[in-house]
């Protein structure tokens, strides 16, 4: 099952087919009505780092996907992000920061693992995302997802003792 199928699983019953993103990463972008509502429950949330992060992930994606959807996924990506977006990015990796200080380890493993995605997917800094990563499964090694994330971040450097090795340790 892919993230694209489910979000048209869940967004085609209830959204006007004009809002919905037109190209190849059309599921990666949120009709504008919906990605609002995210971003207030990111706003409004005292601790809900997954609903931080995922609403930064959700207005780059948007944002990129509909200014060119041919380049999506390179890592030029982050200085074509609009002046409004990259600051909601940044803002919302400043909370995470914050959350990652967090004497819950639950919430503070979430907080270094929604950074962690956003420094790969969106800033493209492949140092910092690893390191957020590292944080986040030290503190919740018994969390899938960081351990899937920093698999990917060292697939795609090519990095394959590394991930030989935090394979066996996971």
């Amino acid at each position: 099952m892919t993230f694209g199928w489910l979000a048209t699983q869940l967004l085609e019953p209830i959204l006007d087919p004009t809002e919905m993103p037109k190209g190849p990463v059309a599921a990666l972008a949120m009709p504008s009505n919906v990605l609002a509502d995210l971003k207030k429950v990111a706003a409004l949330t005292t601790n809900d780092v997954y609903a931080i992060g995922m609403a930064a992930l959700f207005d780059a994606f948007s944002d990129l996907a509909r200014q060119s959807p041919q380049d999506f996924a390179r890592p030029q990506n982050w200085p074509a992000l609009s002046e409004s977006s990259r600051n909601y990015v940044r803002q919302a990796m400043s909370r995470l920061e914050k959350f990652g200080e967090d004497p819950d380890r639950v919430t503070a493993a979430g907080a270094w693992a929604s950074l962690g995605v956003l420094q790969f997917m969106i800033v493209h800094d492949v140092r910092e995302a690893e390191s957020s990563l590292r944080r986040s499964v030290a503190l919740h090694p018994a969390a899938d997802k960081p351990w899937d994330a920093l698999c990917l971040v060292l697939v795609s450097s090519g990095r394959w003792e590394d991930l030989a090795s935090l394979c066996k340790d996971r």
